[in-house]
């Protein structure tokens, strides 16, 4: 039995600290498999926990109000801002993080054609143990991997995975408009180049919900969508009481 946790807003280093949470609890069996849907509050670039802190301007940052946080997981960067941000925990039992991805990846799917969106999952894969090293990898929507979601050939889900010895977190930003392009500005390179070319690939390669569909996407619009296509596809069964979830 499944649980959904509209979580609504938070700041960045509680949102993580939720999510590997929930991870270690679904480890000790303290908890069901969880569906969480929340928002930032303020705005955060949130960095894989690979990633350089030094790649990004703090003193900006702070000024323009926008938090910094590593997540507890791998990935690129991603400016939290005019997206939702899912969180699915849930154990292992013996299946292979990959097809795991895949099934989370499929519930999501079902909740976007529940928005009118006609999204798909990619096959191919960007190879990230060459690419990681250059600057233009920097944010995540730069790069795609196996299994993401994109709609006519532009990524518009970024998730990121890790297992926590019998469970696995995965979580990642659906894209509702186009902010998450404004993290080219905290980039702390000076390279005017890099910065061209960092604007164009995200062009070239990233779509958001109000894009695609020509109008304004609200937030608790796409929570009830995602909600709807994970209860759709099996992955959670029935919902619980926001309060009770908040007090487990």
């Amino acid at each position: 039995m499944w649980r959904f946790l509209d979580a609504g807003v938070y700041s960045g280093a509680m949102n993580m600290a939720i999510d590997e949470s929930l991870a270690l609890q679904v480890k000790a069996g303290e908890c069901p498999p969880t569906l969480r849907l929340y928002g930032w509050s303020p705005h955060a670039i949130s960095i894989g926990r690979n990633q350089s802190l030094s790649d990004f301007d703090l003193e900006k940052l702070s000024g323009d109000g926008i938090d910094i946080v590593r997540r507890p997981t791998g990935g690129r960067a991603i400016l939290h801002s005019n997206e939702i941000t899912y969180a699915a925990v849930l154990p292992t039992r013996g299946s292979t993080l990959r097809s795991i991805y895949h099934r989370i990846n499929e519930s999501l799917l079902a909740g976007l054609r529940l928005l009118g969106l006609e999204a798909e999952l990619t096959i191919g894969s960007s190879d990230f143990r060459s690419l990681y090293a250059q600057p233009t990898s920097l944010p995540c929507f730069s790069l795609s991997a196996r299994s993401e979601i994109h709609v006519g050939g532009k990524k518009l889900i970024g998730s990121a995975q890790r297992r926590f010895g019998t469970s696995v977190l995965q979580h990642g930003s659906f894209l509702l408009g186009s902010d998450h392009k404004n993290i080219i500005n905290y980039i702390s390179s000076s390279s005017s180049q890099l910065r061209k070319t960092l604007i164009d690939r995200l062009a070239e390669r990233t779509t958001d919900a109000a894009t695609v569909l020509r109008r304004t996407v609200t937030f608790d619009e796409a929570a009830d969508c995602l909600r709807r296509g994970f209860e759709a596809t099996s992955l959670v069964s029935r919902s619980m009481d926001e309060a009770s979830l908040i007090e487990s």
